[in-house]
């Protein structure tokens, strides 16, 4: 096997190994750009306006397992081989990796680790990525040659460094190794939300400094030491499902979370954009209007909604027998009703409504399930008036959603 080339390399370095014509064959350089959805920026369009010269672009939608619901799974290795080897990258090739964030490393690291996952010793990332390649004012161009195939061959020279959701689910009694979340704290603690028991929260920019370079062995160290990870004990290293798969696996116990009684726009797009919307998360349009505002929130509803939100009708869940409106419901109707939505016991439920107050009678569903003994409930902060909402088809009966058990705790 190759003797493994630097973890980082500059990009001094780099721009004297691209004036030496040493490119090619023996170097590739990789872009391999990426954003959260939220973050409203195209990878790939980006790379086709300004790269470094010589560049392939290396898409991680692409290069993954066709048959995972998880985003980002890794390949099988005549996957991963047949993708590098068609961007001119052979077992003989140095490969230098960078994106262009504005952290200065968001997901070029994960691309260093697949190489080296599958068996190739020979990857650097570039330190500071894109944006301190301009900043030390070395060129980018928007011309793209495809760089010719080369054979690569790959293996699972590595299989202990990638953990599957029984590991990590068995850990949690007999810790084995340790797990380092590396999203921000906000998601950690419940934004997004919450995290594995027993993890350790070290966000990834956390790793970098102001400039967007990594920092230096010391303060690395030192932040390993202030986030209460120890060196000198193994770490789970990847953990390939990543929160989508343990959020919507784990039971309710193994999800710890910071459920929050108000929700942002924001925090509910992300879990959208995510599909995070299903059996663990579920959202209400609660509207509901006097007689005198002739408005109908249920044909309203039909017309637009949040996507993935289902209707709870206030004058159907309550106690039809009471000659007045809106009397609460027994807990079997209650079960029955929010069951029928396809909540369950552990379900998240965020609750809004249409009204120009922002919130009307969302309030009042929250205090239901709350009532009826459901904590993991939180309202819309600003409601439909959070311009979150997008123009949606109405769902087919239960489409997305199947009726689960629901029971009074």
């Amino acid at each position: 096997m190759a003797a493994p080339s630097p973890v980082l390399v500059s990009a001094k370095w780099l721009s004297e190994m691209a004036q030496r014509s040493l490119g090619g064959p023996r170097l590739r350089v990789l872009d391999a750009s990426w954003y959260l959805p939220m973050m409203r920026r195209d990878g790939r369009k980006e790379f086709l306006q300004a790269h470094i010269a010589g560049a392939s672009f290396f898409d991680i939608d692409e290069c993954v397992d066709p048959a995972s619901k998880f985003d980002h799974t890794l390949p099988s290795p005549e996957i991963f081989a047949d993708y590098v080897g068609n961007l001119g990258v052979g077992n003989d090739s140095h490969v230098v990796v960078y994106d262009a964030s504005d952290f200065g490393a968001f997901t070029c690291t994960r691309v260093w680790w697949m190489f080296r996952f599958f068996g190739h010793p020979r990857v650097s990332v570039l330190n500071g990525g894109l944006r301190n390649w301009v900043r030390e004012g070395h060129p980018v161009t928007a011309g793209h040659a495809r760089a010719q195939p080369a054979r690569f061959t790959a293996t699972r020279s590595h299989p202990s460094w990638v953990k599957s959701f029984e590991e990590v689910t068995r850990n949690i009694s007999q810790q084995e190794f340790q797990v380092v979340d590396v999203r921000p704290l906000q998601r950690f603690l419940g934004v997004q939300p919450g995290h594995i028991p027993l993890s350790k929260c070290m966000p990834f920019f956390g790793f970098l400094d102001h400039e967007g370079m990594f920092l230096p062995t010391e303060q690395l160290k030192q932040f390993f030491e202030k986030s209460q990870v120890d060196l000198k004990k193994p770490l789970g290293l990847v953990y390939d499902g990543s929160w989508y798969e343990w959020f919507s696996k784990a039971p309710p116990e193994h999800v710890i979370s910071q459920i929050r009684s108000l929700v942002s726009a924001q925090w509910l797009a992300d879990a959208i954009k995510n599909n995070l919307v299903g059996p663990k998360l579920r959202v209400l349009d609660t509207s509901w209007y006097l007689p005198k505002t002739k408005r109908d929130p249920k044909a309203e509803f039909v017309q637009k909604h949040i996507p993935g939100s289902s209707f709870f009708d206030i004058d159907e869940c309550s106690d039809r027998s009471s000659a007045l409106d809106h009397m609460l419901p027994s807990p079997e109707l209650f079960s029955r009703y929010v069951g029928a939505l396809g909540i369950g016991n552990d379900t998240h439920v965020v609750v809004y409504d249409t009204s120009d107050f922002g919130s009307y009678s969302a309030p009042r569903v929250w205090w239901m399930f709350r009532l009826f003994g459901h904590s993991l409930v939180s309202v819309l902060e600003g409601g439909w008036r959070s311009e979150l909402a997008e123009v949606s088809p109405p769902p087919r009966k239960n489409e997305g959603r199947k009726e689960k058990s629901y029971r009074r705790e």
